[in-house]
């Protein structure tokens, strides 16, 4: 993902590279959906999108706002493919069906700019990112734990494959571990500069 507007596919093996272009800004994330035959991409252009992988045709563009101000800053499929989380600069975490490209749901969040998303292996929960780390049960809609501890912006978070765990790596050059059911920090790194 690049401010160039585009984002790049690289192919490890034979070193061949598939170009993506199609933002009117900078691209901030991007996640490859669990089978591999779409990527999502998010962009400060004020839309996430998501493309076949194969033809690296759009196949659904996601808007957040009604003008590009509404800035884009996290995307992430679901572990079964059906749904991409995107946030924002604006308080909605917007889940959407890869299908046909309608909002499923929209959460509402105490954070005024979400940095990163990542779904439970298992599809029960969101987790969602500003300055503190909120665990939403879809199913319900609601937050069921709250993680605070960074000193700033959470910029990055990910589930352990079992999905008791959550990493996070914040601007305060602090990377956690946590206990997902708990909140209890269970590894702590600091002292790794500034992004």
């Amino acid at each position: 993902a690049s401010q160039d507007k585009t984002a790049k596919i690289w192919d490890v093996a034979s070193k061949e590279m598939l170009l993506l272009s199609g933002h009117t800004d900078s691209i901030t994330d991007t996640d490859f959906s669990p089978d591999g035959s779409q990527i999502a991409t998010a962009s400060a252009d004020g839309t996430a999108k998501l493309w076949h992988k194969q033809s690296e045709q759009i196949q659904h563009v996601f808007a957040h706002g009604k003008d590009d101000e509404q800035q884009v800053l996290t995307a992430a499929f679901s572990a079964d493919g059906r749904y991409v989380a995107t946030g924002a600069k604006d308080t909605i975490i917007r889940i959407w069906e890869t299908a046909t490209g309608g909002i499923w749901k929209e959460l509402e969040s105490e954070e005024e700019l979400i940095y990163s998303v990542a779904f439970s292996p298992n599809g029960q929960y969101l987790a969602a990112a500003g300055q503190t780390l909120n665990l939403w049960d879809l199913a319900s809609g609601e937050v069921t734990n709250t993680l605070a501890g960074h000193q700033s912006e959470i910029y990055s978070l990910a589930y352990s494959p079992d999905g008791t765990k959550i990493a996070t790596a914040s601007r305060d050059t602090e990377v956690k571990i946590w206990e997902a059911e708990t909140g209890q920090v269970l590894l702590l790194g600091s002292g790794l500069g500034r992004r």
